[in-house]
């Protein structure tokens, strides 16, 4: 059997047409020059690389929004700090309340990425071993080193571990501190809590590989949205079983929702969805969608920030009625699904104009470190950094001054520490990808 493809291409100012007859073992290129032959190839199967890298297209604005929600994380957390509970301005206050979705956001990323690296590799040779050894490598090494800094540095420098921070240690080593909270009922200690997300994204990533490898490629998109539908009916059932509220939130099976949406606008990307998104009427749609959202999110942060009380509403799920509990997360992940959508279409739109800025971006490359490093450094300097004199003296309506000078501090510290973490650490195992590339399969090099 033999494939015929043409590919147009333009060099120099001419358009070129590269002719490629693909047979059992070998294939042949013909380059053309209007009319005239300039090149004449043949190629056999066995002479060709055997490697290939993904062929997903890198997508710039979603370093800047992976960036952003490093940054909803860490703010969401800089208003925990103790110190703040009397003085803290109280409009700052709900709207870090807000940003405990930065965390959904995450997972709407991991899954639209995840699932379209394995889409891509599905057909390689290596495809486990590429997939699960780049993981280990982008994944391992800063968790590890954290856990070793927390539970052997820190106690060998004088410090002294909590109780709750010894009772969840077993739980961390094996990314299952996400089932630990939802037994116990609350979240482990502050400054490792933030270890129960990546523990539902490592459980995650244990079966999704060997899922969209075993599915037909014609199955995906409805099995996924399947998926995505079944996690608030799971919900529903464990909420008439007796689950807890808390548990509804951080048991693995109860909070996939994002990370199946994210794996279905990957599936309906790899199905032609960006090039149908390029009809005028449906691109003209979907600058109106935009602006309904913008406006609509503005006067939702507004009003609840500025207007309502805490006792009115609280953008908690462990506060909200039965239904909100069962269908609340999946509700808020279609926006945030939505968001990565806008950042991957081709035509530009205001959100990818932002999300490409340099500051997002650069934060981007770091949020991994800054996501694992924040929490203590957060919680140690709401209680422990040193605060100048004049700080002090202020009258207590300007106490809002010391608030930003806290809130300002971690945010730094919490980069300066992801940046050293690259440096030091994060990218010289990063360097070891190259051992685990993904190979090509026979078809793969044919079309190549």
């Amino acid at each position: 059997m033999r494939r015929v493809a043409a590919f147009p291409r333009r060099k120099h100012g001419f358009l070129l047409v590269e002719l490629r007859i693909c047979g059992a073992n070998s294939v042949l290129k013909i380059t053309f020059l209007r009319d005239s032959l300039v090149a004449f190839s043949i190629y056999h199967i066995s002479s060709l690389p055997t490697t290939v890298s993904p062929r997903n297209k890198h997508f710039p604005a979603l370093d800047g929004l992976r960036g952003l929600a490093a940054l909803m994380v860490v703010l969401h957390h800089s208003a925990f700090s103790y110190w703040m509970t009397d003085t803290f301005d109280k409009a700052y206050l709900r709207a870090t309340s807000l940003l405990w979705v930065g965390v959904d956001l995450f997972f709407v990323l991991s899954g639209f990425l995840i699932t379209n690296i394995l889409l891509e590799t599905r057909n390689a040779k290596g495809y486990y071993r590429a997939f699960y050894g780049r993981r280990f490598l982008r994944i391992f090494p800063l968790y590890y080193a954290f856990l070793a800094a927390v539970y052997f540095l820190f106690p060998l420098l004088g410090g002294e571990l909590t109780p709750s921070m010894r009772d969840v240690e077993p739980w961390q080593w094996t990314y299952t501190t996400n089932i630990y909270a939802a037994i116990l009922g609350a979240m482990p200690d502050h400054n490792v809590s933030q270890s129960w997300t990546l523990a539902i994204e490592e459980q995650f990533y244990l079966l999704w590989p060997l899922i969209i490898f075993l599915l037909p490629k014609e199955r995906i998109t409805r099995t996924v949205l399947a998926l995505f539908l079944l996690v608030p009916a799971l919900r529903a059932i464990s909420w008439a079983l007796g689950a807890t509220p808390f548990f509804l939130c951080t048991i693995t099976y109860c909070r996939l929702d994002c990370l199946f949406l994210g794996a279905l606008l990957s599936a309906m990307v790899h199905n032609g969805l960006l090039e149908r998104v390029k009809q005028p009427r449906v691109a003209i749609t979907l600058r109106w969608l935009d602006r309904g959202l913008f406006i609509g999110t503005t006067v939702f942060v507004a009003v609840y920030c500025l207007v309502l009380r805490n006792d009115q509403f609280r953008f908690d799920v462990l506060t909200w009625p039965w239904y909100g509990q069962i269908f609340g997360l999946s509700i808020v992940a279609i926006p945030l699904g939505y968001a990565v959508f806008r950042c991957v279409t081709p035509e530009t739109n205001w959100l990818q104009r932002t999300m490409t800025r340099r500051f997002l971006s650069s934060i981007g490359k770091y949020s991994y470190a800054l996501y694992v490093l924040h929490a203590p450094i957060c919680y140690w300097a709401g209680v422990h950094l040193p605060i100048p004199q004049a700080f002090l003296l202020l009258p207590p309506k300007w106490q809002c001054i010391r608030a930003i000078y806290i809130i300002l501090s971690e945010i730094i510290l919490s980069l300066f520490a992801a940046v050293i973490s690259w440096n030091l650490l994060e990218k010289h195992f990063l360097k070891l990808k190259k051992y685990f590339p993904y190979q090509a399969s026979k078809a793969d090099i044919v079309s190549a």
